[in-house]
């Protein structure tokens, strides 16, 4: 509550506050010796008062300093209300004994804020989204694929509403909103199967600001490719952006040092079956 800087009486329209416990030692709208009222602690015990959080608008004049401090600081001693600083009431029963105290003058601007018309710097927060397709059901139509994106919160959080882009070779086939709390986000997909083998990457990425102009970004740095398997691989001959049976190894292949090479060549039949290592995800027609 606002309080009188001379009386530290109860008053409207001051700029000076008082941290009320309800009931004042000495000075005050009410006063007196009563241990049985207020904030209290116990004797020979440790007493923290509590924290207090100040907001303010400032008003447009640059250059002007707003403080806050303690009224008075700096008097010799706590001879009155002006004076007095802190103020309780000590004792083991109903009637105990009232003291007071005075601060130094450095209380009298315990902080400083200066008013400034300079322009504001945005910040921009950049997150690394790491993308996982992980395959599901295959079955004559389409192959169903989850699409797990994982990333690290950054120090100012992402705001309320901030989505997360997830595209399919380039293109955009849905959005997620960033969760309140966790790591991870998934997106459903479903692919439908074409004639020929097709190889599919998945990225993701976010672009998002506030009202003050800061913005959060991010991106994938390496794609995660699925392989969805034709319904006739080889019939057409391939074309673009197909694979034919053989060469459904060479996007794995290279993942995992050329060991696939040598263990298919020559082969000439292949059956499906679910494929997954460290970079790659995927189904893959094995030699027979």
């Amino acid at each position: 509550m606002t309080v009188d800087p001379t009386t530290k009486t109860n008053a409207a329209g001051t700029d000076v506050l008082r941290i009320w416990g309800g009931t004042s030692a000495r000075y005050g709208t009410s006063n007196g010796t009563t241990t049985n009222s207020g904030l209290a602690k116990t004797s020979n015990t440790s007493f923290q008062l509590p924290g207090v959080t100040f907001s303010m608008r400032a008003p447009n004049t640059p250059s002007e300093v707003i403080n806050f401090g303690l009224p008075g600081a700096g008097a010799a001693s706590p001879t009155n209300a002006q004076s007095t600083q802190f103020q309780y009431t000590r004792g083991t029963a109903n009637a105990g004994t009232q003291v007071e105290c005075a601060v130094s003058a450095n209380a009298a601007a315990l902080t400083n804020t200066v008013i400034t018309n300079a322009p504001w710097v945005p910040f921009e927060w950049n997150t690394n989204l790491n993308v996982q397709a992980q395959p599901g059901a295959l079955d004559d139509e389409s192959l169903a694929v989850n699409v797990v994106t994982s990333f690290q919160r950054p120090a100012n959080d992402f705001p309320a509403g901030t989505m997360v882009q997830i595209l399919r070779d380039g293109v955009e086939i849905g959005e997620v909103e960033m969760p309140a709390t966790g790591t991870t986000i998934s997106f459903p997909d479903d692919i439908a199967r074409a004639a020929d083998t097709q190889v599919y990457r998945y990225t993701a990425v976010l672009n998002n600001s506030d009202a003050l102009g800061d913005t959060w970004v991010g991106a994938t740095a390496t794609s995660s490719p699925i392989i969805v398997t034709g319904t006739n691989p080889g019939a057409g001959g391939g074309g673009t952006g197909s694979l034919d049976p053989g060469s459904v190894i060479n996007p794995i292949d290279s993942a995992i040092g050329g060991s696939l090479t040598s263990a298919l060549s020559g082969s000439v039949g292949y059956d499906v079956a679910p494929l997954s290592s460290p970079n790659v995800t995927g189904l893959l027609s094995s030699a027979s």
